[in-house]
């Protein structure tokens, strides 16, 4: 240049290029500015070279200061090429905002867009959640004659997929692939996962099927998916005609939703079948499958036959008491005592000792079927051996209770006592329950008594129930004061339970404020939201101003109001005449979800 040899633009532009490869940037912006300050040379064609080679050596922000530079103080517009190279790079940092100003000034410079700037257009509005504008884009991409390359056809399966339109983002798939496209693992996932998701049952298996055309294997968790969609969709069968396909482990979750879906459906032999299949894979089987599968197998044809074959397949590895234990519960589920019978001696003939969930599991056979004397020939045979636990008797009493066997369940409560276990609080209340509700006070009073003896206080719900029945009739209280002294224990002399159960009972006058009342319930057992529901029904029968000062108060305690507390303040408001505000109460009541029956 200094001996006046004239050099052209793209010697320029090759220089500045080969600067920019080894990295001499500054050098290269020397000698952009010698040349563009001598007027030379033309320099738009190094312009762009030199902002290709900001971009690339990750200067980015360099080079949009450049352009805006010389697009200023030259009016210097790059081609269409540099505007791609700068919004490619942009979009990979997501810098949507300097994207879309390249975008408009490339529209208002009126510089046409090629294949490239409408693929990271697309790709634009995919990663600014525009699903519906990319999407649109696409349909109109024989207007533009837009190509899609692989990038643009990733990010619009990948957003369709996030807005909900897992079937759009398979059609981009399928004509994708006919160009040879097909997505990379991750997005193949999603996809997978998405058409699942929305029960698009065709799409999935035909994209399973491009899968295998393109040699692409899906990983095993996408054909789990594809199976819990078939069987939410009611194709069992096709679940497990895929299921059967698979050489590898299916998932405990695949198996599971087969297993129910199958027993919903009435094929217990196919649930059985995957029962058996599972166990040999590994998977740890728990009771309410077991339980679900052999009481449908109990309801077809040759029911025995298919039991015990179900018995002998999961125990032909090894006996374990746990199988056996399943099948107990099954049977007693079923209400097939004989069955089960037949199974705990099976399992001691193999050398299997029943252990207390085997005795316990017998029990309640019978008496889920009503055999009440077998239950009892059962417990005491087993309690002649010596192997009578707590557990078990706890099981019988509570058993019996539940029956109303309660003459039996009280002296089998006894007769644990005396052998120095002490019943479970479930025992002590249900007894409770069930001598209350058949007015057998005296005897209620006295398992209370011993309960304290025990060393048990009273609990929520024996307060409850004496709260409860004290509201209803005198006759408890009267029986109470009958029994005053008569043995020690909470209800000896005047005992606060004793008071409690006056006052509520309307034997004994008492203060009717509120916190009088809270306090008295307090001192004799812990108050729950029952509780309160019953001194709320108590207060709404005289006084609803109270009655909401009561609820208030309850709310402001931390119980939360449940349907039959709103139902107590409606109906309280109504009979007091109160219609608007029975009203308001009632539509809150719905407004906190739950539904009045007599509405």
């Amino acid at each position: 240049m200094c001996r006046g040899e004239e050099l052209k633009g793209p010697e320029v532009s090759f220089l500045i290029d080969a600067l920019c490869e080894s990295y001499r940037f500054e050098r290269a912006v020397e000698l952009v500015k010698q040349f563009g300050s001598s007027g030379l040379v033309p320099l738009d064609h190094a312009y762009g070279v030199w902002i290709k080679g900001l971009v690339r050596g990750g200067r980015v922000d360099e080079a949009l200061e450049f352009f805006s530079q010389k697009k200023d103080s030259e009016g210097y517009f790059p081609a269409t090429v540099r505007y791609n190279v700068l919004i490619c790079r942009l979009l990979q940092e997501n810098r949507f905002r300097e994207v879309y100003d390249l975008l408009v000034d490339m529209n208002e410079s009126c510089i046409p867009p090629d294949v490239v700037t409408m693929n990271a257009v697309l790709c634009f509005f995919c990663k600014v959640g525009m699903a519906d504008v990319a999407f649109e884009l696409y349909h109109s991409r024989s207007d533009f004659g837009l190509s899609l390359n692989h990038l643009a056809c990733k990010y619009l399966i990948l957003t369709l997929c996030w807005d909900g339109g897992a079937e759009e983002a398979f059609k981009v798939l399928r004509s994708s692939a006919q160009r040879s496209y097909f997505p990379d693992g991750r997005t193949f996932c999603t996809l997978a996962s998405a058409l699942c998701r929305e029960h698009k049952i065709d799409e999935m298996k035909e994209l399973l099927y491009l899968a295998v055309g393109k040699n692409f294997v899906p990983p095993t968790s996408m054909y789990d998916k594809y199976i819990l969609a078939l069987c939410r969709a009611g194709r069992v069968e096709d679940g497990y005609l895929v299921h059967g396909e698979l050489k590898s482990v299916a998932a405990r979750t695949s198996y599971v939703k087969m297993i129910k879906s199958f027993v919903k459906s009435g094929r217990g032999d196919i649930a059985a079948r995957l029962l058996v299949e599972m166990k040999g894979k590994g998977h740890k089987l728990i009771r309410p499958w077991c339980r679900d599968v052999i009481c449908r197998l109990l309801e077809m044809n040759n029911s025995r036959g298919r039991f015990f074959n179900l018995l002998e397949m999961l125990t032909r590895c090894q006996h374990s008491c746990q199988t056996y234990n399943f099948f107990l519960d099954g049977a007693g589920h079923a209400m097939k005592p004989e069955l089960a019978r037949e199974v705990f001696e099976l399992m001691q003939r193999n050398g299997i000792k029943p252990n207390l969930s085997s005795l316990i599991l017998m029990l309640h056979v019978y008496l889920l079927s009503g055999r009440i004397s077998d239950a009892l020939n059962f417990f005491n045979g087993v309690r002649r051996q010596g192997l009578a636990t707590k557990k078990l008797y706890v099981a019988l009493i509570t058993g019996l209770c539940k029956f109303n066997k309660i003459d039996i369940s009280r002296e089998y409560f006894f007769s644990m006592l005396r052998v120095g276990l002490n019943p479970s609080l479930e025992c002590y209340e249900l007894l409770v329950q069930k001598l209350c509700s058949l007015q057998k006070y005296s005897e209620a009073i006295h398992i209370i008594n011993v309960s304290q003896k025990m060393g048990r206080p009273v609990s929520s719900f024996i307060g409850n129930v004496l709260l409860y029945h004290s509201l209803i009739s005198p006759q408890l209280y009267d029986t109470c004061n009958y029994l005053r002294g008569a043995e020690e224990g909470v209800f000896s002399g005047n005992s606060t339970l004793c008071w409690m159960i006056g006052a509520f009972s309307g034997r004994l006058r008492v203060s009717h404020y509120i916190a009088d009342l809270e306090r008295l319930v307090e001192r004799c057992f812990p108050p729950n939201i029952f509780t309160y529901n019953l001194l709320l029904k108590q207060v709404a029968k005289s006084d609803m101003d109270k009655a909401r000062l009561l609820f208030a108060r309850m709310c402001q305690r931390g119980y939360q109001p449940n349907c039959w507390t709103y139902d107590i303040m409606v109906r309280g408001f109504s009979i007091h005449g109160r219609k608007h505000e029975a009203r308001r109460w009632l539509e809150e009541m719905f407004r906190k979800g739950f539904y009045d029956e007599n509405q």
